[in-house]
């Protein structure tokens, strides 16, 4: 109880429009950053907010690595785009996904075109509660969330929870989890991942 109230005290909520500028501090929606690329420079830290303007569209690429909140403020949806790689990564636990539209474009399939792609790719890393909720997710060339892990550990993520994510119009497979640790290592790379309404 007393870590969440100094996670709250000491958290951060950072705006994005496009008509923002880089050079701004980000931390009120009348200075707002224009680029999520501005936030890989800012130093993130553990609770921090990450809200992206409702009707506005982002040039994806974020690589998420802490555990963080993400989304929209003001009317609708933002929209973040990619026309090749994923939209967004997540590389940590406890990160929150939510009311965020992620267009891919792709006119035909593109097997490393994703969505959202959580990945674990170390010796012992266990990525925990990380939910993905009240997303659409359309137009991509591959998987419109994928979930590997590239380690013959078999790193991986657990208490994952997808609610309520709209996946259409995607070439590759709507949720695909995965492992290429084949039998180097014995059992499953992620567990108790859910999807529901």
């Amino acid at each position: 109880m007393v870590l969440a109230a100094l996670c709250t005290i000491f958290m951060t909520t950072y705006y994005l429009d496009p008509l923002g500028s880089d050079q701004a501090t980000g931390t009120d929606p009348l200075h707002p950053i224009q680029t999520l690329g501005r936030l890989h420079q800012i130093g993130l830290k553990d609770g921090d907010h990450i809200k992206l303007k409702g009707g506005e569209t982002f040039e994806g690429g974020f690589v998420c690595d802490r555990p963080v909140d993400i989304s929209s403020y003001g009317d609708g949806r933002a929209t973040v785009t990619a026309l090749s790689g994923a939209a967004m990564t997540i590389r940590s636990g406890g990160v929150h996904v939510s009311n965020l539209y992620f267009r891919g474009d792709a006119v035909g399939k593109a097997k490393e075109h994703f969505g959202i792609k959580l990945i674990a790719d170390a010796a012992g890393q266990r990525f925990r509660d990380v939910t993905l909720e009240d997303l659409l997710i359309t137009g991509f060339g591959g998987n419109a969330i994928d979930v590997g892990s590239t380690h013959e550990t078999r790193p991986g993520f657990d208490h994952l929870r997808i609610r309520r994510v709209t996946l259409t119009g995607n070439f590759g497979t709507g949720v695909a989890t995965w492992d290429d640790a084949g039998d180097r290592a014995a059992g499953y790379a992620h567990h108790d991942v859910l999807i529901e309404d």
